[in-house]
């Protein structure tokens, strides 16, 4: 069985007025707590939530746009945005 990272992806191009979120991780108790605590710790807003269970596999997609309503587009927020949510999920082994 291969073992799929984490994965952080933050998207200013798929929408004109959003900037897009992707988690990708396996599923585990608090895992949606988690990272919407962390986006709001961001200071960013949650207009609109994705959220797929494929067996243990997830795909949480949040579209997103700062107090200002403005989109996150300065390449150190798009980095501050991936190490916070990266930092909650667990670390993962090949077991």
């Amino acid at each position: 069985m291969s073992i799929r990272p984490n994965r952080v992806a933050v998207d200013n191009e798929g929408s004109r007025f959003y900037t897009i979120i992707e988690v990708f991780s396996y599923d585990f108790n608090r895992l949606l707590y988690n990272v919407t605590d962390a986006i709001s710790h961001l200071g960013l807003n949650i207009t609109v939530s994705k959220i797929a269970t494929k067996v243990d596999q997830v795909v949480d997609i949040f579209y997103v746009r700062d107090e200002n309503e403005a989109k996150m587009d300065d390449p150190a927020a798009v980095d501050q945005i991936k190490k916070e949510i990266l930092a909650i999920l667990p670390a993962q082994t090949n077991e």
